[in-house]
């Protein structure tokens, strides 16, 4: 499908700059305070991660199985970090809420006559982002589980203070645009 190898390429070619504009609303979020112990860039290479795994989802690089491992993993390790769940969901549905915002700005979605294959898309990167969210929260817990609140590690701190501008909404990103 080209509406899908488009997808797919666009995904893997803006995910470092998906990855930095997840940053940064990330950073300003009130729902995601422990998020700020983190600079942009390690932030930025975690995001990336995320759109990596959304390309190789897509083509089918990975299986169910590797993405479930995957996720677990990371939930595992944000419990291990000090991470709170609320923050880990949140993070995530910025991720995907990011990457749809960059799609519609690129027009992806604007062909009518390929409105069958971007539904198509869609339920694949939602599929995609609905497990990712479940095997985190599962490794999450599994590991909240094992791991006293005290033995937690915290993020590491972030490089340099950052302002932080509180904001009313839980996805407040479109006023992060003027900036």
């Amino acid at each position: 499908m080209i509406l899908s190898t488009r997808m797919i390429e666009l995904i893997e070619r803006k995910a470092p700059a998906l990855g930095a504009r997840w940053s940064k609303v990330v950073l300003e979020n009130p729902l995601t305070t422990s998020y700020r112990r983190l600079s942009e860039v390690e932030l930025g290479r975690r995001a990336e991660n995320v759109y990596a795994s959304l390309g190789h989802w897509l083509d089918h690089r990975i299986s169910r199985e590797e993405a479930k491992d995957r996720y677990f993993q990371l939930g595992r390790r944000r419990c291990a970090e000090g991470f709170e769940l609320l923050e880990l969901v949140v993070a995530l549905s910025l991720e995907k809420t990011i990457l749809m915002e960059v799609l519609e700005e690129e027009s992806l979605f604007s062909d009518a006559l390929q409105m069958h294959g971007v539904f198509e898309l869609m339920v694949m990167m939602m599929d995609f982002f609905d497990r990712a969210l479940v095997y985190t929260i599962q490794g999450y817990q599994t590991e909240c589980a094992t791991v006293e609140p005290g033995d937690r590690r915290p993020p590491e701190p972030r490089d340099s203070p950052r302002r932080i501008r509180p904001t009313q909404t839980w996805f407040a990103i479109s006023d992060l645009k003027d900036k």
